[in-house]
């Protein structure tokens, strides 16, 4: 994954022996993306642009095509999965289409309908000279249904990890001890 803007965005195959690079799609917003959860067949992402509608899309590793999946309020830098929940973040960074105050966790089951579990307001401290409220997921491919999440310049999340257990995947629910169970 690579590059911001014009033709820099990307996402590439790399052989294993690091002698070719295929690209899978180049050059739009649409292939901005950080984290990315990897499947058999497809890449799970949520976009990372200040300059377009952000999206939780699913990107076919065979063709490069992408189906928007659901659109969110801001860009993303992560995504994780832990047992058969995929997670996203967004991250509040302030452009004229991410107005959002809000870093939101999206959760999937089952890759193609994702649903908001959690959300913390942006800190009061200014994002040009401090960072931007995000919550930050682990890099993870665990197995089991055990997970955590810390946040970054967010109020009431910042400076602490909260353990997330997911119990059957039909439903969502914050209980009091600051644990989300799915």
């Amino acid at each position: 994954m690579v590059g911001d803007f014009d033709k820099q965005p990307g996402i590439g195959k790399l052989s294993a022996d690091f002698k070719n690079l295929e690209w899978l799609r180049r050059g739009d917003q649409e292939v901005r993306a950080v984290g990315v959860i990897v499947e058999k067949d497809c890449l799970y992402y949520g976009t990372d642009s200040e300059l377009s509608q952000n999206y939780i899309v699913r990107m076919d590793k065979k063709t490069g095509q992408i189906t928007r999946l659901r659109a969110m309020e801001g860009s993303s830098l992560y995504a994780t999965r832990f047992g058969d929940v995929r997670l996203i973040s967004t991250c509040v960074e302030p452009s004229r289409v991410n107005r959002s105050r809000q870093s939101v966790i999206y959760a999937s089951v089952d890759g193609d309908n994702w649903q908001p579990i959690q959300s913390f307001n942006k800190d009061l401290l200014d994002s040009r000279l401090f960072q931007f409220g995000t919550v930050v997921l682990p890099t993870s491919d665990y197995h089991e249904s055990l997970g955590m999440f810390s946040g970054q310049a967010l109020a009431g999340c910042d400076n602490q990890i909260t353990l997330v257990q997911f119990e059957n995947g039909s439903s969502v629910k914050r209980s009091d001890a600051g644990i989300i169970e799915v």
